[in-house]
C-alpha cells in the first residue's frame, strides 16, 4: 500500500509505544464488536498522567456475549507536544521523524504473534515541521483529502480546525501549543465498524502532557 509521508524519512523505529513497551495482548480486532459500558473510563478533563494505568479495559458486546477488552497506554511524552493515550492491546506503532522537522505516529493491527492484520486499517497522527503556516497546513489536508476521496463535513471534532470524512476514514486538521498536527483513521468498508470504535477511544483517551486535558477539552 502506498504512504502519503510528504518528505523523506530518515529515521524509522518501531515501538510498542512513543517510548515505552508494552506486553502482546488478547483482543481479537477481526470480530464485530460494540461497546456496551467502560470500566475505568477517563472524563476529558484535567487527569493525573503520573497515575494512569499501563492497562485499561472495557466490556463489548458481540452477538451477545460480553467480553472484556484491553487497551495498552500509549506514551508519547516525549514528543513537542506530547501526549499520552490508549490504542487497543493488538495494535503496535510505528515513528518517523523526517529530514524536514515533521513527525509520523502510525498505528495500526497486529496479530497476537505480532503480524500485520489488515495493511488499510490503521491510525496516522502527524506533526507538521514547527513554523509552518495555517495555509500550507490546510493545503496538505485538501490534498489528502482528494486522494483519499474525502468531502469536508461540518459537524466535525470539537478540536478541529478542518476535517474531510469518506467511506475510507476521516481526516481532521489540529493546533496546540503553536504546532499543527492531523489525524487521520483509515479503514476498509468491510472492517469500518470494527475499526471504527477502537481507533476513536485513541481521541477519547488523549491527554496532553503539559496540562492534562483532552482534545475534546
Amino acid at each position: 500500500m502506498k504512504r502519503f509521508f510528504i518528505a523523506l524519512l530518515v529515521l524509522t523505529i518501531f515501538l510498542s509505544g512513543c517510548g515505552s513497551n508494552v506486553k502482546n495482548n488478547n483482543i481479537n480486532p477481526n470480530k464485530h464488536t460494540k461497546i456496551i459500558s467502560d470500566t475505568t473510563a477517563t472524563t476529558a478533563t484535567e487527569t493525573n498522567l503520573n497515575k494512569m494505568p499501563s492497562i485499561k479495559q472495557e466490556i463489548i458486546k458481540e452477538e451477545g456475549i460480553e467480553y472484556k477488552v484491553s487497551y495498552k497506554l500509549l506514551d508519547c511524552s516525549k514528543l513537542s507536544p506530547g501526549f499520552l493515550t490508549y490504542i487497543p492491546e493488538t495494535m503496535k506503532t510505528q515513528l518517523s521523524n523526517s529530514s524536514d522537522g515533521s513527525i509520523t505516529i502510525r498505528i495500526y493491527e497486529t496479530s497476537k504473534d505480532g503480524q500485520v492484520l489488515h495493511d488499510y486499517n490503521y491510525v496516522q497522527i502527524f506533526y507538521y515541521p514547527k513554523n509552518t503556516e495555517k495555509n500550507a497546513a490546510i493545503e496538505l489536508i485538501k490534498n489528502l483529502s482528494n486522494k483519499y476521496n474525502l468531502n469536508e463535513n461540518q459537524n466535525i471534532r470539537k478540536w478541529a480546525i478542518l476535517q474531510y470524512n469518506g467511506i475510507y476514514g476521516t481526516i481532521a486538521l489540529g493546533y496546540y501549543n503553536k504546532r499543527y498536527f492531523y489525524v487521520l483513521t483509515h479503514s476498509t468498508t468491510e472492517s469500518a465498524d470494527i475499526f471504527n470504535p477502537l481507533s476513536e477511544r485513541i481521541f477519547a483517551e488523549w491527554r496532553w502532557t503539559d496540562t492534562g486535558k483532552g482534545l475534546i477539552d
